[in-house]
């Protein structure tokens, strides 16, 4: 087999850029910290890192879900917990207005309650981001709407919203209820804040009955009617505190299991990626003396002419 006189100088050539290739490569590794730049690095470990790095974007926007469910439910809490106080004080009114209590007494009492009613009508209205709260998955207009009577007073309540809460996704399959609705009638489902037909509680009602009964002077109304309503309200409140705070306990569970997968599937990651640096430099080393040997090697075979060979 004959061998022109241009194979071996293209083999020098072609060794000497293998070597520069490498070098570079290497270099870049101990300057960046990755083992893997592009896919064509190493294909199996390059396709790993970007699975565990698209899991661990969704476990942040599940993280990121929690901490907004975590404020919505601190605002339900807090409209829940003073929603109770306001009940609680109407039951204490409606205690002390007996038959002992004469109709001007009963009177003064109802105005109190009123002012209840317009209380408890701003918190069922309560906003949180720019949406209702309460008005399960109607969010842009306010879910309860107040009917007045000739004086200027609320008569009723009418609820726009609908019984559908909305939820928001926790974690891979598992999602929770985010908002409360404001009113249930359908006997399923999550139960109503404000109303709710299983338990028989209506808050607006009760209100505004045991208002019109202190400011007609009917104590017997108020003794053997609004005392039983609102305790079944208080009842359905109770029940509602109760839920959020088990759910708050479950929402800190998932957020902490969460985050120790998400540092698992950093640490997978990083052994992926990131590069040996003791190694990396060793290769490194080891590839610049095979760099200037092949220097030397290149630098007497190019030097070699047709002469040489003729003698």
């Amino acid at each position: 087999m004959r061998v022109t006189s241009t194979t071996m100088p293209d083999l020098v050539r072609n060794q000497l850029n293998m070597l520069t290739g490498k070098q570079a490569k290497l270099q870049n590794q101990i300057s960046t910290g990755q083992n893997i730049q592009k896919a064509s690095d190493e294909p199996d470990g390059f396709l790993k890192v970007m699975e565990f790095q698209s899991e661990s974007r969704s476990i942040s926007q599940f993280r990121k879900n929690i901490d907004t469910y975590k404020e919505l439910s601190n605002t339900n809490y807090s409209v829940v917990g003073s929603l109770n106080k306001l009940v609680n004080r109407a039951q204490e009114i409606a205690t002390i207005a007996d038959e002992l209590k004469s109709p001007e007494e009963l009177k003064i009492y109802s105005i109190e309650v009123n002012e209840l009613i317009n209380q408890a009508l701003l918190l069922a209205n309560t906003e949180s981001r720019n949406q209702y709260i309460f008005g399960g998955t109607v969010t842009d207009n306010p879910p309860f709407e107040k009917v007045t009577n000739e004086n200027g007073e609320i008569s009723s309540i009418n609820y726009t919203g609908n019984e559908s809460p909305q939820d928001i996704i926790i974690s891979k399959n598992l999602r929770t209820q985010a908002h409360i609705p404001g009113q249930n009638e359908s006997g399923t489902g999550p139960f109503g804040l404000f109303k709710d037909i299983r338990n028989d509680s209506d808050i607006f009602k009760s209100l505004i009955d045991l208002r019109d009964n202190l400011r007609s002077g009917d104590a017997t109304k108020v003794q053997n009617e609004s005392i039983s309503a609102l305790k079944k309200d208080e009842e359905n409140l109770i029940y509602q505190i109760g839920f959020i705070g088990s759910t708050q306990g479950h929402m800190e569970s998932i957020s902490g299991m969460l985050s120790e997968k998400n540092d698992s599937l950093n640490a997978l990651s990083s052994s992926e990626a990131d590069v040996d640096l003791t190694e990396t430099i060793l290769l490194l080393n080891q590839n610049s003396v095979a760099y200037q040997a092949a220097l030397q090697a290149a630098g007497k075979i190019l030097n070699t002419s047709l002469l040489d060979y003729i003698r």
